[in-house]
């Protein structure tokens, strides 16, 4: 009732955790008005997970008084302590996926009541696809065209029951489409500090030999690739070599012994961040141990085009 009718001389209200409590505010006057607010309300820790009423007392000028509570209602505040999360690097160009998730301690965690995802160029950015609700569950797939070469910004939308809202974005997700092409690959054998040539070779048998691989690579979305060398003996692996972080043109020296009559060869994987390869094999190189005949025709058995 209205000030000054029905013989209500003020009214007075307060917060708790329970109807008819006042645990959080005890009962305040409010002789002018029928409304009231309360600021820098210290709230428990928990306030998020719990439920709050107000209740009312009305007072007759004869000192009669008539109490009633609210219906529950829960403070909200604004997610602070959220992550998103997507492949640094990735091969598709057709789609992206994002996972989520909040701190079940924040104290926003339990009043989230409405989630959406965006795609952008840059963070908070939506270039490539706006605001979309987002389904339930920790994460979501969508498609999209992504071009090769670029970044993309996932941001997460978080809305409080309240009104309040966050966002939230994700480290950048690296498109890469296209594998690195090898586009030279050279072997060279240099013994007692000659390098042979014509990809033949005298050696004796057990000669110990530097063999040098040269590649070139093309990789135009790094400065580097991951490269795998294989150096091959009659096409069985006598050594190898992992290079993590490998130029775009660059070489690679083992010493091996050599066997003769032998043919080597070395062959390259060559992989992108994206966990792109390619592979590719280089020249052959013929490492000679038998001399040719002196007399008679000049003939070699393993190759007589390499003495005649």
């Amino acid at each position: 009732a209205p000030l000054g009718t029905g013989g209500i001389r003020h009214y007075q209200w307060g917060i708790g955790l329970r109807p008819n409590g006042t645990e959080l505010l005890p009962f305040r006057y409010s002789p002018y008005t029928r409304e009231g607010s309360a600021r820098d309300l210290l709230l428990p820790p928990d306030h998020a997970a719990l439920e709050f009423y107000c209740t009312v007392r009305a007072t007759t000028a004869a000192g009669i008084g008539v109490t009633a509570s609210s219906p529950p209602f829960r403070v909200c505040t604004a997610v602070t302590n959220a992550t998103v999360a997507v492949p640094a690097t990735q091969s598709r160009t057709h789609e992206l996926c994002a996972t989520w998730a909040v701190d079940p301690a924040d104290a926003g965690a339990g009043c989230v009541v409405r989630r959406a995802w965006a795609i952008g160029h840059r963070p908070l950015r939506t270039s490539v696809m706006d605001f979309v609700e987002a389904p339930a569950g920790a994460g979501a797939c969508v498609r999209v065209p992504l071009r090769d070469g670029e970044e993309y910004y996932v941001t997460l939308q978080l809305q409080g029951a309240s009104g309040v809202g966050a966002a939230f974005t994700s480290p950048p997700v690296y498109v890469d489409g296209s594998p690195p092409d090898i586009r030279d690959l050279r072997l060279r054998i240099v013994v007692a500090g000659a390098e042979l040539a014509h990809g033949t070779a005298f050696a004796p048998p057990a000669g110990v030999a530097n063999l040098t691989a040269s590649w070139d690579v093309s990789e135009p979305h790094a400065a580097n690739v991951s490269l795998r060398l294989e150096f091959l003996e009659d096409g069985v692996v006598v050594a190898t070599a992992a290079l993590d972080a490998a130029p775009h043109a660059g070489q690679h020296t083992v010493a091996l012994p050599l066997a003769g009559n032998a043919t080597y060869r070395c062959r390259a994987h060559a992989g992108n961040r994206a966990a792109l390869a390619t592979s590719g094999t280089s020249n052959a190189v013929l490492v000679d141990g038998t001399p040719p005949v002196a007399a008679g025709p000049v003939r070699d058995g393993r190759d007589p085009r390499a003495d005649a």
